[in-house]
């Protein structure tokens, strides 16, 4: 643990019969931070956000807050709270009632209540809401609700149940930057779940990345873009072009890899995740290993060329496929021969001269595409 450690989840697990949600998950969060749990449907994320709400217990492992152990005391008497996805706002009483209703179940007296619910409602820009019910708020504002229910009992630690599913894109976008202000001036620790990796790599200081129930990776967002730890995390942060690998091998620190379609690749270890070295560190030298690893390169690293550049820049050659209009930038489809499966499509990234550029070419026509050695990233195929 570090020394801003809030809480430490140490090889949790949680089974439902002959089910395991989550296996053996160990992780810090930090004092302050908005922490996310991301993942795909069924991959524990919200099994573990449940049994550190108290709402689940683990079949397995210990949960510490403070360097105490949870695990046994009941959700009711955790500093923890807890923001469900459907909000739950009591729809027959006013938003006010609905943010003093905790305060009250513990009796607290009637002018700490008012004091505290004035104080709470400000935060979320809901005052001169206070006096309405829940059917006369939008759904941000019902969100807001549930978030001051939620934090004027000033817990350590908000847990959010993809707090932003139930939401419109736009409105998405605005209760993001919300949140965010809000964490930054409450001070409370936030651990956000959430399926959606942009909503995830906006709010969170860090992301940890679950599938079936394992932890791949824990990272800034920043670094989970740059430096994924295989292809899963690659592919599901983001979108990620991968080309086969044929030989790997090691020498010293040397990393040199063949592929077919794009030749001899040489990385630096020192480069590479910690998770990689470690598998790095199995290949002996000059110990062919051609199993289980991919090159990934991501869309803005590929660019359309519009005359020969340097002999540094890898080239590709390929048909124009489908061209996604997406307003500064567009996406644009290339289909590159694959001696072994075929058609290959690569994503590439076009900036608004590049469109310019390519006005008059259409669909099936033959363009070269670049890159720098140095942006393709040495991928464990774990997807």
């Amino acid at each position: 643990m570090t020394q801003n450690t809030l809480m430490h989840i140490e090889a949790v697990s949680k089974r439902f019969g002959s089910v395991l949600a989550v296996d053996e998950v160990t992780l810090d969060i930090h004092s302050g931070e908005i922490f996310a749990l991301l993942g795909p449907s069924g991959c524990g994320k919200s099994t573990l956000l449940r049994m550190i709400a108290g709402l689940e217990s683990p079949s397995a492992g210990d949960i510490r807050l403070d360097g105490t152990s949870i695990v046994k005391t009941p959700a009711n008497k955790r500093p923890i709270n807890m923001v469900f996805q459907s909000y739950a706002v009591f729809p027959h009483m006013t938003v006010a009632d609905n943010v003093a209703y905790g305060l009250r179940a513990e009796g607290v007296g009637a002018a700490e209540i008012e004091k505290r619910v004035s104080q709470s409602l400000e935060q979320v820009h809901l005052l001169e809401q206070r006096d309405r019910k829940p059917h006369q708020l939008s759904g941000g504002q019902r969100q807001r609700v549930a978030l001051a229910r939620a934090l004027i009992k000033r817990p350590r630690v908000l847990l959010l149940d993809e707090p932003l599913s139930a939401l419109d894109a736009k409105l998405r976008d605005q209760m993001r930057l919300e949140l965010v202000k809000l964490q930054e001036s409450v001070g409370v620790t936030f651990i956000i779940v959430t399926h959606d990796q942009s909503e995830a790599m906006a709010m969170a200081d860090r992301i940890a990345v679950l599938k079936d129930g394992r932890l791949r990776q824990i990272a800034s967002p920043k670094a989970l873009y740059q430096h994924p730890t295989d292809t899963f995390v690659a592919d599901f942060i983001g979108k990620i072009n991968l080309f086969s690998v044929q030989t790997l091998s090691r020498s010293g620190n040397r990393i040199l890899v063949s592929s077919q379609q794009l030749g001899d690749i040489e990385f630096d270890a020192d480069e590479l995740t910690e998770e990689q070295r470690l598998r790095i560190d199995g290949i002996q030298s000059d110990d062919a290993s051609p199993l289980g690893w991919q090159l990934g390169l991501r869309p803005e690293k590929l660019r359309i060329l519009q005359a020969k550049e340097s002999d540094d820049v890898i080239v590709l050659n390929g048909r124009i496929g489908d061209i996604a209009f997406q307003g500064v930038n567009s996406e644009i489809e290339i289909l590159i021969d694959n001696p072994h499966s075929g058609s290959q499509s690569l994503h590439v990234v076009a900036s608004a001269d590049d469109m310019i550029a390519l006005q008059g070419v259409e669909s099936g026509q033959m363009v070269s595409c670049g890159f720098n050695a140095f942006d393709l990233l040495l991928l464990p195929d774990n997807g």
